[in-house]
């Protein structure tokens, strides 16, 4: 949460962003009290939060996006802590990270997890051989430097702005939707004549 609310200046004046620092099950009913007072259009979110919320609730989640530059940037700081080097990330092992990881003489494991309990299982093993510096998302950080590990936030300025710029995309085609079909409501009102409509396909006699 402290990258994000780094890059909040950059987008004031373009939209409102309310950081919401929770977690799990915490975070789900964050957000869900935040979808039924309407008071979002759009949720942000990476790792495990992103995939819980995009089945908790009904409105688009938009999630952090883990790049090969991301990996590459996180591996080049931890090169400078230790050469036993390990990437943490929820359910599925990320594709790139075996072509990124040859570009560099490190010793590096790659692991996935389901929940908290899991992850802490993970770092057990992981510190048991001898793998001192973790990568992964800022859950992952957190929980590793509870066990004693050093984290590393896999996540850069760019992919969380990347994140942002897909939202607010996201948010400007809804009002435009909205404001499409209020005009068309608005029309329909003040017609008295019967009205079919026809999408452009079936307009072309072609």
């Amino acid at each position: 949460s402290r990258l994000a609310h780094s890059l909040l200046p950059a987008y004031r004046g373009r939209v409102q962003i309310q950081i919401v620092d929770k977690v799990f099950d915490e975070a789900v009913e964050v957000a869900r009290e935040l979808d039924k007072r309407h008071e979002v259009d759009v949720f942000v979110s990476a790792g495990a939060n992103g995939a819980y919320l995009r089945d908790a609730i009904s409105r688009p989640v938009v999630q952090v996006q883990i790049t090969g530059l991301d990996l590459l940037r996180a591996l080049l700081k931890t090169r400078k802590l230790s050469r036993h080097v390990a990437l943490v990330t929820f359910r599925e092992r990320n594709v790139e990270f075996d072509e990124v990881k040859q570009l560099l003489d490190l010793d590096v494991e790659q692991r996935s997890y389901t929940t908290i309990d899991d992850a802490r299982e993970q770092f057990q093993d992981l510190a048991a051989r001898g793998y001192k510096v973790i990568i992964g998302s800022s859950l992952v950080v957190e929980l590793a430097e509870r066990q004693g590990l050093t984290g590393i936030l896999v996540y850069s300025p760019h992919s969380i702005d990347n994140a942002f710029e897909r939202a607010i995309e996201i948010c400007q085609i809804a009002r435009a939707e909205e404001a499409r079909t209020e005009r068309l409501n608005a029309i329909l009102r003040h017609i008295d004549a019967g009205v079919i409509a026809v999408d452009a396909a079936t307009a072309d006699p072609g």
